[in-house]
């Protein structure tokens, strides 16, 4: 047999290999969610970090700030207590690292929303489970495109006698066939082993598409999130407006998430008297260039076309 590899990874059984491939991208996308914002003004000392605010909208939806001493923490946790005219809980009862917190809104708490629904990005969820079977897909590819010609024996000796062989030269190292049994085969001209095929190499080919597919499902979410991912070249007669088109699209639910983080800042900036402010990163804001750009080229397009139009009226008239 060979040798155990140290990488743990190999070393997982199959349904703990998945597992962990499962939490590798919820990680990768939580953390490449968490880059989408910029937060200035607030103290390291005494507020909490962007990227643990950022952690607790992305995973929970909600997130309450609450003044503890001369700081103001960021707590998990939810509305409750006597509803108001739309449902919402007037109060909200959360924790922190050190302490749980309870207090009314606008009063001794403030409340910050990832989103208008006031929900986590539960598509990060979706995705992962995706490329986690992609993943599953892909290493079963790859171990099935081997050339793996399997021996079929008559009895336990000679399975014992070819599988010495076998671990010797995956070894590298040299044999011997040990068995009486096979020795008769070879001594009477007879075939040693039959042997049989459960592997196909021809399967190889599918790792492309399944590679494709990959950056298609990456593409939709990143697509949602603010960025219009291109990866394939435009197609005759599309213009450059037309591939940016979709930037649009893509930076709609983007510009719903910065609105209520606005909204975040103001109340807690109220409230404590901070001066916190947030915006898009600049790899964000680079997507919101182009939207901006592609909307003023197609303001000015439309502008061009009612002055061709009106001129050619004008004409027209003048002719009469």
């Amino acid at each position: 047999m060979a040798e155990k590899s140290i990488n743990f990874y190999d070393n997982m059984r199959a349904q703990a290999q998945k597992n962990y491939n499962s939490s590798s991208y919820w990680l990768d996308m939580v953390e490449t969610l968490q880059t989408e914002f910029d937060y200035d003004n607030l103290d390291p000392e005494k507020d909490p970090p962007p990227e643990f605010i950022e952690k607790v909208l992305i995973t929970h939806g909600i997130a309450g700030f609450a003044r503890v001493g001369d700081s103001v923490v960021c707590c998990t946790g939810g509305r409750d207590g006597d509803p108001d005219y739309y449902y919402r809980g007037r109060e909200f009862t959360g924790c922190y690292a050190l302490g749980d917190v309870h207090g009314t809104i606008g009063k001794d708490i403030a409340i910050g929303y990832n989103n208008s629904m006031y929900t986590p990005d539960i598509d990060i969820l979706r995705y992962e489970s995706i490329l986690t079977e992609i993943d599953v897909s892909e290493r079963l590819n790859v171990l099935y495109s081997r050339l793996l010609r399997v021996p079929v024996v008559g009895d336990q000796k000679e399975k014992e006698a070819m599988t010495d062989v076998i671990n010797a030269i995956y070894k590298g190292e040299s044999a011997a066939l040990v068995s009486k049994n096979l020795f008769r085969k070879i001594a009477d001209g007879k075939n040693v082993v039959d042997i049989i095929e459960l592997t196909d190499p021809d399967t190889v080919k599918n790792l492309q598409y399944l590679a494709q597919y990959r950056d298609k499902v990456l593409q939709r979410f990143y697509t949602r999130h603010g960025h219009s991912l291109q990866t394939t070249g435009k197609v005759a007669q599309q213009t450059t407006d037309e591939i940016h088109g979709q930037d649009s699209v893509s930076m709609i639910y983007a510009v719903n998430k910065l609105a209520m983080r606005k909204r975040m800042c103001d109340d807690v900036n109220k409230l404590f008297g901070r001066s916190w402010t947030v915006d898009f990163s600049e790899l964000w804001k680079v997507n919101l260039k182009q939207f901006e750009q592609t909307v003023e080229n197609n303001v000015e397009s439309e502008g061009g076309d009612d002055e061709k139009n009106s001129s050619t009226a004008d004409s027209a008239d003048d002719t009469r």
